[in-house]
């Protein structure tokens, strides 16, 4: 039987995730409220997103300029 090695997701904190997307940490406070924008994860007290979640976030809202 192969056996699956399980990684564990990468995490990023509120700081650095608004660092990363260039907003600011209270506008993913907003944004959480609201229960729009990014997913997020929460241990405990902490708010945590998930690295893979961020860079397809960026993904899905990157425009790309139309040529005439």
């Amino acid at each position: 039987m192969a056996t699956t090695a399980l990684t564990a997701p990468e995490f990023l904190d509120e700081k650095q995730t608004a660092a990363k997307i260039g907003v600011k940490a209270a506008s993913l406070r907003a944004d959480r409220h609201r229960g729009v924008g990014l997913p997020y994860v929460r241990i405990a007290q902490r708010i945590r997103y998930r690295v893979a979640d961020v860079y397809a976030y960026l993904t899905a809202n990157t425009v790309r300029p139309q040529c005439d």
